[in-house]
């Protein structure tokens, strides 16, 4: 019994503990700084009617419906006006400013772990200060702003490694145990998704997307043709719960897992082209790339030396 479960435990140690390259680091440090970049000129213009102290949601009630421990921009003002005579305007403009100084170091992976966790702790404000106006594209963003805080970004062509704060590496377990964390963070959370639209007959019976396709709000197409065709909802909405259901498993599948992440990518473009959630949507596919897309080219590259081989095999004399 006591072998077997070491045998468990070291399968499970061997699965997370993998090395790989660093180049995908590099990519996610550089699509993570992008995304908040995209965060920062999408609130600058409206930056205090949304987070200001009498925005869309005042201060007073966004600090109270939240837990008190979480960092406020409130908070941020009060010390900013107690110590350096800063207005609640200006405080809160300090803090959108230093998250875009953040995002540039992040992005030229410069004194990268302390900017990461700087950033990490700068957006947590934004969700905090700006709770009712926050969808699934902050989360995942905040959820990547935490792994970027342990993952060894600076080691992936950075600044830092140039001045000698860090070596560059070509691989590393640490790479490894990374891209498997996000890995199984993504099967967990598209198996869950679709495990809870099969609990209802919106998604089933084709409902989930007419609703959607007909919302106002969402609304960047005439879609009232779709009702002379309601098997064309209900077909639409089977297909996202197989590519949902099925991420978990069929990513891990040799000969299938670059299929599965053109459906993925194909199903998050059209949720950009047709709902206009094109942040949202290029999150998503950032982060499906970033955790599969070394496997799929490692799979291509396999498959040509096969056909290489066969080739060679082939040719009279050669084997």
């Amino acid at each position: 019994m006591k072998n077997r479960l070491n045998k468990i435990v070291g399968s499970i140690f061997g699965f997370i503990e993998v090395e790989k390259p660093l180049y995908p680091l590099l990519f996610f440090r550089l699509g993570l700084s992008l995304i908040c970049f995209g965060k920062f000129f999408v609130l600058y213009s409206n930056y205090l009617n949304f987070y200001g102290q009498y925005g869309l949601i005042q201060w007073t009630i966004s600090k109270l419906s939240n837990y008190s421990f979480l960092p406020h921009i409130g908070d941020f003002a009060f010390l900013s006006s107690k110590y350096f005579h800063l207005s609640a305007d200006k405080s809160a403009e300090l803090i959108l400013q230093l998250f875009f100084c953040t995002c540039v170091f992040l992005f030229l992976g410069l004194f990268t772990r302390v900017v990461s966790i700087i950033c990490f702790f700068l957006h947590l404000t934004f969700i905090n200060t700006g709770n009712g106006i926050i969808y699934g594209v902050d989360v995942f963003t905040q959820l990547s702003l935490f792994y970027a805080m342990f993952f060894p970004l600076s080691s992936a062509w950075s600044l830092d490694a140039l001045i000698g704060i860090s070596k560059i590496k070509e691989k590393s377990v640490a790479a490894g145990i990374s891209i498997r964390v996000i890995q199984i963070q993504l099967c967990i959370v598209y198996l869950s998704t679709g495990i809870e639209k099969c609990f209802g007959e919106q998604w089933l019976n084709g409902e989930a997307i007419w609703r959607t396709l007909m919302m106002p709000i969402f609304k960047n197409y005439n879609f009232y043709w779709i009702s002379d065709f309601p098997y064309i909802p209900y077909f639409l909405g089977i297909i996202v719960l197989i590519i949902e259901l099925g991420y978990a498993f069929f990513m891990w599948q040799k000969n299938i897992r670059g299929f599965w992440l053109f459906l993925i990518i194909s199903l998050h473009f059209n949720i950009g082209l047709l709902m206009g959630m094109w942040y949202f949507a290029f999150i998503m596919i950032f982060l499906s790339v970033f955790a599969f897309g070394d496997d799929v080219i490692s799979d291509i590259n396999c498959y040509k030396l096969n056909r290489v081989l066969k080739r060679i095999n082939a040719v009279p004399g050669t084997s």
